[in-house]
């Protein structure tokens, strides 16, 4: 591990961005004729701020670089009710990366999946 800390692409440690949503397609499944699931589909899109270890100028070991790059993405979310949802998430990262020997550069993708919760706050609603 300590020959590739620096050498090898793609040490990521850090990932912060802003994004914007669009969801264009929203439904119901109806389930056993008895119950209905609430879904929709989405993309997303925004710019990145990425920290990685990559190569130090002295040649040992890595230090902390960081760079800006950008996110694009689709989803779909499954509403298990009115403020619970299961969500499954591909993403691509596009960053530019310093590589050895210095001061070479190289475009990185990461490709991301994601399965998880989200949550909407307030959980309840009050209607017109």
């Amino acid at each position: 591990m300590a020959e590739l800390d620096g050498r090898a692409p793609g040490q990521i440690n850090l990932i912060a961005g802003l994004e914007a949503q669009w969801a264009p397609l929203y439904g119901k499944l109806s389930l056993f004729s008895e119950s209905f699931i609430h879904f929709d589909l989405y993309a997303v899109l925004g710019p990145a701020l990425v920290q990685y270890a990559g190569p130090s100028s002295t040649g040992d070991g890595s230090s902390t670089q960081t760079t800006v790059g950008g996110n694009g993405g689709v989803g779909l979310r499954l509403f298990l009710n009115r403020w619970l949802t299961l969500r499954t998430e591909l993403r691509d990262l596009v960053y530019v990366e310093k590589v050895q020997p210095l001061p070479a550069n190289s475009v990185r993708q990461q490709i991301m999946f994601e399965l998880g919760l989200s949550m909407f706050f307030p959980t309840v609603f009050s209607g017109p």
